[in-house]
């Protein structure tokens, strides 16, 4: 199978989940809306879980879950459920938990029991974002950029080494996946993330793993695309009728984005850059790493204010 390929059945597997929440979604769907994919910032959180109707392969029948997106900040979601479907009993648990800029946190379940074999089950918790940066630097004019990142997580074993996640519509699969595209394209939307003709980036599982940009002039405006996910997938057919199955993928360690390497033309370091999200003006990240929100945390304010009474207290004594 050529690499097109697998990147059409993963562009399609996507398109399909997403259908599911505004096509066939059932009253136990909760859809908070209130995004435009193709603005930025934009943030999308999902989890759910449901069946591949026997009678039609390509419909998928949510049974409980919720999705999110916003143009104004990030959410965490969680569904934990119980269904029955065609006389199979599925228990299904979803969590994605943003943590900021470029990281996030999933995790996916499922259990089976008296499996209908003509069905198909998944279960899936994932989030991404739309982010408009820009990169700044005093040294010399950026040519090129890597972007470093750490996904980390345990999954159960492949059953019968059937799962092969490249070609995941709809294998039996339960593993984790990270997209991600720089462009300066700025019509793009969120599902254009999953264009093959878009050249983005896709891996499966856990690791390290580098994205390099060039020919991209890095002193403008950039928006960059992420989307990670944690799922199990399971193919009509691959549970014998009356049968039981167990599956996840638990990443709720760490999606990061961990580094970003900038260079110039001639391939050399620079060591001083700034990159800012021109949507808010912050810098989200330099040289350094992360750069942490500029927002103090509730225990240093805490901090802050008891060493701001305990000068006012030094002070007064002194003055007695």
């Amino acid at each position: 199978m050529n690499i097109l390929r697998k990147q059409r059945l993963c562009t399609s597997s996507l398109i399909a989940l997403a259908a599911v929440v505004s096509v066939h979604a059932q009253a136990a769907v909760v859809d908070s809306g209130g995004g435009n994919s193709s603005g930025t910032p934009y943030y999308q959180s999902w989890a759910w879980s449901g069946t591949f109707d026997g009678t039609d392969n390509n419909r998928l029948t949510p049974q409980e879950g919720q999705t999110f997106e916003s143009n104004t900040g990030r959410t965490a979601l969680a569904v934990n459920n119980t269904y029955n479907h065609n006389g199979a009993t599925i228990t299904a648990a979803e969590s994605t938990t943003p943590g900021g800029f470029f990281t996030s946190r999933n995790s996916a379940s499922i259990s089976i029991t008296n499996a209908n074999a003509n069905d198909g089950y998944y279960s899936l918790a994932g989030y991404g974002s739309v982010t408009s940066v820009q990169f700044f630097t005093p040294q010399a004019l950026a040519d090129h950029a890597r972007f470093n990142w750490h996904v980390s997580g345990i999954e159960s074993a492949p059953v019968m080494g059937q799962c092969n996640p490249t070609a995941q519509m709809f294998d039996n699969c339960h593993t984790s996946r990270l997209d991600f595209l720089a462009t300066t394209n700025t019509s793009l939307s969120f599902g254009d993330l999953f264009n093959p003709a878009n050249n983005p980036y896709t891996q499966f599982g856990a690791g390290n793993f580098s994205y390099d940009i060039s020919g991209l002039p890095l002193n403008q405006q950039i928006n960059l695309m992420y989307w990670t996910s944690a799922f199990v997938q399971i193919l009509p057919g691959q549970i014998a009728q009356g049968g039981s199955f167990s599956a996840f993928a638990d990443y709720s360690n760490t999606y990061d984005l961990m580094s970003i390497d900038l260079f110039d033309a001639n391939n050399n370091l620079i060591t001083d850059w700034t990159l800012m999200d021109t949507a808010t003006g912050a810098t989200v990240f330099n040289q350094g790493g992360r750069v942490p929100d500029s927002v103090p945390e509730p225990g240093t304010l805490a901090l802050l204010a008891l060493s701001l009474f305990g000068l006012g207290t030094v002070r007064r004594i002194r003055q007695t």
